[in-house]
């Protein structure tokens, strides 16, 4: 009331909600203005653009970014007298590619006689994944993404109706990007003791599913205990507006955003540090963060156009504990980002360079590895480095990224 605002008795509360999204950027951005821009260089005489790309929470005006279903399936115009092999996708939001895009049946599952419903049968008894991997007993799904978008897949929900009582399913799901060698997530469902009846189902993934390009997923199931593995996805009794039979849930985005880089054109490649090329200075601050090399490093003085590394002569990461390149983050003040992946571009010498990385972080004194993988030998080559989880903060953090297995010593 007028008495307690005139005497400042009150609570001003102010709330703003900003989601979290991964940005990505493409090898033909502005900061890539030629093959010989955007270097660094790496081991002994690696040449790369080493660029940060990251999530921002707090800049809400830029986030393009959806929640919820993007895309569905749904098997109501289906007739006894008509099953399909294929569906084409129900609905999708704007970040996936509808053309041509539908779910199909791996050679181990067949048609039944389902009415409303996409039915699977399988004609012999699994009871394991790698049964139902060898015998091709799943649904196949693919993800067709827009041009400027990616996908991260979080959970898949459906409905489905069993043709037998007592009986027991196990569904997971693998996906294209490791050539379906590892699976995601799995689920068990049973009819129970009254076939019939519909039922939800949701599958939930430990780890989201990045998509940054097309990915097919594949719906493996086995295990029912009996022969009669007969299961209809759908069910005619729900709207399809309010329930589509199939559901894929997770997030989509389209903003491109570079926060940080670094480009040694020019440079003679020996120096001692080099300072940040550009960054989002909205929600960077750059001030005092340079490019530095571990102790354990020499200067390459045959680096130019670059910032060049030797002496790299550990075989092993417990043994590079110096080799390493160093940088920063620091959020202005009142910013938070979740470092998402990086872009490096290298060049590690044939037989002889590094052929392994890590990165770590101060977050955690450097004790954990947030990233790592291999390195290509000869040849220039740009890599995306995709950390294991995303890292969140808004204080300052320092990167080191460790190199070994090279075979020679100073080159």
């Amino acid at each position: 009331d007028s008495d307690k605002i005139q005497s400042r008795n009150y609570l001003h509360v102010t709330t703003s909600i900003c989601l979290q999204k991964p940005f990505y950027m493409k090898q033909n951005n502005v900061f890539f203005k030629s093959a010989g821009k955007s270097r660094i260089g790496f081991g002994q005489m690696f040449k790369t653009a080493l660029i940060l790309l990251a999530v921002l929470v707090g800049h809400c005006a830029q986030a393009q970014t959806s929640q919820g279903r993007f895309l569905t399936f749904d098997f109501s115009a289906i007739t006894s007298a008509s099953i399909p092999t294929t569906v084409a996708a129900y609905s999708a939001n704007a970040a996936i590619n509808t053309t041509g895009l539908s779910m199909s049946r791996g050679v181990g599952l067949s048609n039944g006689t389902a009415v409303n419903g996409f039915w699977v049968y399988e004609n012999v008894n699994e009871t394991s994944e790698a049964n139902a991997i060898d015998d091709d007993d799943y649904l196949e799904i693919p993800i067709n993404l827009n041009a400027g978008y990616e996908a991260r897949l979080d959970s898949l929900i459906w409905f489905w109706k069993f043709s037998n009582n007592n009986v027991n399913l196990t569904f997971f799901i693998r996906s294209s990007q490791d050539n379906y060698a590892t699976t995601l997530a799995t689920a068990t469902i049973s009819s129970g003791a009254a076939a019939g009846n519909t039922k939800r189902s949701k599958l939930t993934l430990s780890t989201p599913l990045l998509m940054t390009s097309n990915t097919t997923l594949r719906f493996y199931t086995f295990n029912s205990g009996n022969n009669n593995r007969d299961v209809r996805l759908g069910d005619s009794s729900l709207s399809t507006s309010i329930a589509p039979d199939f559901q894929l849930w997770g997030r989509t985005s389209n903003t491109i955003k570079v926060l940080q880089a670094f480009d040694f054109t020019g440079r003679a490649g020996n120096e001692t540090t080099l300072p940040t090329y550009t960054c989002d200075v909205a929600f960077i601050d750059t001030a005092g963060v340079r490019i530095t090399r571990g102790p354990g490093t020499a200067a390459q003085t045959t680096a130019a156009g670059s910032f060049g590394a030797s002496s790299l002569n550990n075989t092993t990461q417990a043994n590079a504990i110096t080799d390493y390149f160093q940088f920063a983050m620091n959020p202005k003040f009142g910013m938070e980002y979740s470092l998402d992946r990086l872009q490096i571009r290298y060049f590690s010498t044939a037989s002889s360079g590094p052929n392994a990385f890590a990165l770590r972080s101060s977050a955690d004194n450097y004790a954990t590895n947030i990233a790592a993988g291999t390195l290509v030998r000869g040849t220039q080559t740009t890599q995306l480095i995709r950390l294991t989880s995303q890292l969140v903060t808004d204080s300052p953090i320092t990167f080191r990224m460790y190199v070994w297995g090279a075979t020679a010593s100073g080159s």
